[in-house]
């Protein structure tokens, strides 16, 4: 019963947005309500997901983003940088409803293939970056696990995972459970892994597994993300930096003091290298279960103004400024869900 009446509410919704995608009565919802801002995410914009790097619905193509831009252009919408956008809506500012679009991470297209576009259009963005990889070239534990599945398969990574272990550990019985799943295996050992066994512990197994398999770090690093001087080339174009941890850490699973180090020492690489501190930042996953109250007290803390979360939903000048919604886009995301449907 509860299946079903999911699946009608999706139904619902999906044929609500359609409608007001597909008439006039998109023109009467924009001037009913208050002026507000949609923040689009993503990662990246690469045709190839990175040869199989990563996982397909991290990115979209280019003629994706083009179309997203289009498409919000001619329905009178104005690009903005986070903080430029909610500035003006706290300072109650006349105008027309706002967009923005951002990218998580920090990986090597939002120089590359990202920009380029965007000067095309001639419209800013947001780019939030993990900033461990830009100082050590070091990926984190996600990139090793997805190379490990990639390279030696999802039996092998478990066999190997659970032998580090040891056949009775907590850990290990966690993993095999989550394989044993059926279908999308690694999204079911990756979600275990996040949030069911220790972090410092994971992350150490999974990169020693993935040097043993013969993964190179700098080289995996290198094929994924963007250099600072490519950072500073964005910023330089009017890209807004943001701040996304040293090693997307799950901000939920690490203590206080972790949440400052992770959050603060983000903030503070980001102003040694480009000069000025960021005023936006993004929790990593950024569900209301991967960060507390820990986190927005180090955010504040780190002279961030504004902070994004993962759930979708317009903003308005009363939605609280440390957690800000973002509408998740991917290359199957159908452009009337953007414009179409009224999230709350």
């Amino acid at each position: 019963m509860a299946n079903f009446k999911h699946k009608l509410k999706l139904f619902l919704l999906d044929a609500y947005a359609r409608l007001l995608f597909y008439t006039p009565l998109w023109r009467v919802a924009d001037a009913l309500g208050p002026r507000r801002m949609l923040i689009l995410f993503g990662h990246c914009v690469d045709d190839t997901n990175y040869g199989g790097l990563l996982v397909p619905d991290m990115c979209m193509s280019r003629a994706k983003l083009r179309s997203i831009i289009s498409v919000l252009q001619q329905r009178g919408y104005v690009f903005v940088t986070i903080a430029d956008g909610m500035d003006q809506l706290v300072q109650g500012k006349p105008g027309k409803h706002m967009v923005n679009i951002s990218m998580d991470d920090g990986y090597r297209d939002n120089a590359e293939t990202l920009l380029p576009i965007l000067k095309e259009f001639g419209i800013p963005a947001t780019v939030f970056l993990e900033t461990r990889v830009l100082e050590e070239r070091r990926v984190n534990w996600t990139h090793h696990l997805h190379w490990l599945f990639d390279a030696i398969g999802q039996d092998e990574v478990v066999k190997r995972f659970i032998a580090l272990e040891g056949e009775e550990a907590e850990d290990s019985q966690a993993v095999r459970k989550a394989s044993e799943l059926g279908a999308r295996v690694y999204y079911h050992v990756k979600r275990v892994l996040k949030y069911d066994v220790n972090p410092k512990s994971r992350d150490e197994k999974l990169a020693r597994l993935f040097a043993e398999a013969g993964g190179m770090e700098r080289d995996l690093a290198d094929k994924l993300y963007m250099t600072w001087e490519q950072v500073q080339e964005l910023s330089n174009a009017g890209v807004e930096i943001g701040a996304h941890t040293r090693t997307h850490a799950i901000l939920s699973t690490v203590s206080a003091e972790e949440n400052l180090y992770e959050i603060d020492g983000s903030a503070r690489a980001i102003e040694e290298r480009l000069g000025h501190a960021p005023e936006v930042f993004a929790y990593p996953f950024g569900r209301s279960w991967d960060y507390g109250e820990d986190a927005k007290v180090a955010v504040s803390a780190a002279g961030c103004r504004y902070a994004v979360i993962t759930h979708s939903g317009w903003n308005t000048a009363e939605t609280n400024p440390l957690e800000l919604r973002r509408v998740p886009v991917e290359e199957s995301t159908g452009n009337y869900w953007l414009v179409g449907r009224r999230y709350t």
